[in-house]
């Protein structure tokens, strides 16, 4: 895909077809397909669908939606099924199913919206600027894309089965914006709201319960003690609520961002500051696993599980690992290669490991500046005692 080309190559490097007879592509969205669904091209009043075979053009929305202009689309890859959003010149937006394959408009629906959809500019084509979208079931998906609530559409006949009218006026959680998407979780319908989440019934989507939240919900998991929820962006979080109440277990407790988090069926680890804590989630408590100290003070960047038990923390240059029980099992520093440092990744019988995720880190380390510029390079660390393998310097440009 070029700015104003787009190419299909075999895997040989034979060009297949090209989409010549396409407007230039600097203003258009691409959405490459899932297996048996078409290229999906979109300019600022259209979507086309192309075949992935030939290039040639499927269908064109501008026979399907008159003198709507198409401000957005959804790919129901399952269904075999795109949905259009067109906004009608008096402002109304409709949403239009249409067979991926064909084009043929097996439903349209005028009257979805009380309130019409935000939109935002994306590589200057019109998109929604803040919603959700879920399946529920096979045939059934959630549109939460204005501040009416959540809505349950059959994708087979375009029908409303339901619209969550206890979410009506609520502030809207983009994904964009930090907040989890919705989600079925332990029979609930979790839906994030501006600094909340609420479970509706996926059958009925009233209302079950709804939390507040000191930010916005990022992820959610159910646990046997009930569901943690972690919040990070700009106030860090850790809360347990009762699955079947919303009610809060324990928390909200300060953690660190989500890099910074690795959690297990009972235990959340995190970084807080320069140290490593563990929260039973049966108990809500707060302990002091291990300090850190880095060597040139650098701060933790993330935290992994350590194969074999246990924890890793890395930064830049440093990698550490604690045990269970608060151990620190090894402390090793990597210092900057000189500006003549040979390149040079694996060598010798560890090549082949550094594809071996469960045993390799990966760190970025900035190297010294010279007059030609910034050394970086790239290490490969064994995870288990923190033996390097090697590594590889980039100069002038950061590889990140």
């Amino acid at each position: 895909v070029g700015m104003c080309l787009l190419h299909a190559l075999h895997f040989g490097g034979r060009v297949l077809w090209d989409g010549g007879g396409l407007r230039e592509l600097a203003r258009t969205f691409i959405a490459l397909p899932a297996p048996g669904m078409p290229i999906l091209v979109q300019d600022s009043t259209s979507v086309q669908a192309l075949s992935v075979a030939t290039g040639a053009s499927l269908w064109h929305s501008g026979a399907l939606a008159g003198d709507a202009r198409v401000r957005e689309f959804f790919s129901l890859d399952r269904l075999g099924l795109v949905v259009l959003l067109a906004q009608a010149p008096g402002g109304t937006t409709s949403l239009i199913g249409v067979s991926a394959d064909s084009g043929t408009v097996r439903w349209r629906r005028d009257d979805v919206f009380i309130t019409n959809p935000a939109y935002r500019r994306r590589r200057g084509v019109s998109a929604l600027k803040d919603y959700q979208l879920a399946f529920v079931g096979d045939t059934a998906f959630v549109l939460y894309a204005t501040t009416d609530g959540p809505i349950l559409i059959d994708a087979r006949n375009g029908t409303t089965s339901w619209q969550g009218a206890a979410l009506n006026g609520r502030g809207m959680a983009a994904l964009e914006d930090g907040y989890m998407p919705m989600c079925l979780c332990e029979g609930h319908l979790l839906v994030p709201f501006q600094m909340g989440i609420a479970a509706l019934d996926p059958a009925t989507g009233s209302l079950r319960w709804e939390a507040k939240l000191p930010d916005a919900p990022t992820w959610v998991e159910p646990s046997s003690a009930g569901l943690l929820l972690i919040g990070r962006e700009r106030a860090s979080f850790a809360i347990l609520l009762d699955g079947h109440t919303g009610q809060p277990k324990w928390g909200p407790t300060p953690i660190g961002d989500e890099t910074r988090i690795v959690w297990n069926p009972d235990t959340l680890a995190a970084i807080r500051g320069n140290k490593l804590i563990v929260i039973p989630l049966a108990t809500g408590s707060v302990l002091e696993l291990a300090k850190i100290r880095f060597k040139d003070q650098e701060r933790p960047q993330q935290l992994q599980a350590r194969p074999g038990g246990g924890y890793v923390v890395l930064a830049r240059q440093n990698l550490m690992a604690v045990s269970a029980d608060g151990a620190v099992l090894y402390s090793r520093y990597y210092p900057a290669p000189s500006p003549s440092f040979g390149d040079r990744l694996l060598g010798g019988d560890k090549k082949g490991t550094a594809f071996a995720t469960s045993m390799i880190y990966y760190g970025l380390a900035e190297g010294a500046t010279t007059s030609t510029g910034t050394s970086y390079f790239i290490l490969a660390a064994s995870l288990a005692d923190g033996t390097e393998f090697g590594r590889l310097t980039v100069k002038e440009r950061d590889p990140s």
